[in-house]
């Protein structure tokens, strides 16, 4: 799987780069911030991903996840083509958390 394109988070304002991050959109994956690898905040299109053959990444740059991360790419690219979610979706308990955080 390929992810298209990473779009920066720089181009929305504070309020939609809250409900990106919290996973309000299914086809928006949030990207965090990574000084350690000057990477900047983001997300990713899950609407724009599509099979690419190794082979055929000349250049690309490429990054890694962690394995957590990578789960979690998975559930949420499911939710995003098959519009349903798992009984026991991390993403749901991260949302839940995150949302609560935010209320206190």
């Amino acid at each position: 799987m390929i992810v298209d394109t990473i779009y920066g988070s720089d181009q929305y304002d504070e309020h939609m780069r809250k409900r990106i991050s919290i996973y309000d959109f299914t086809n928006a994956f949030y990207l965090p911030a990574d000084p350690l690898f000057s990477f900047d905040e983001g997300f990713a299109r899950l609407d724009h991903v599509q099979p690419v053959s190794e082979q055929h990444l000349t250049g690309h740059r490429g990054f890694k996840l962690a394995p957590e991360a990578l789960d979690a790419l998975q559930e949420w690219l499911m939710t995003f083509l098959t519009n349903t979610k798992p009984a026991d979706s991390m993403i749901e308990d991260y949302r839940r958390w995150a949302i609560e955080a935010d209320a206190t």
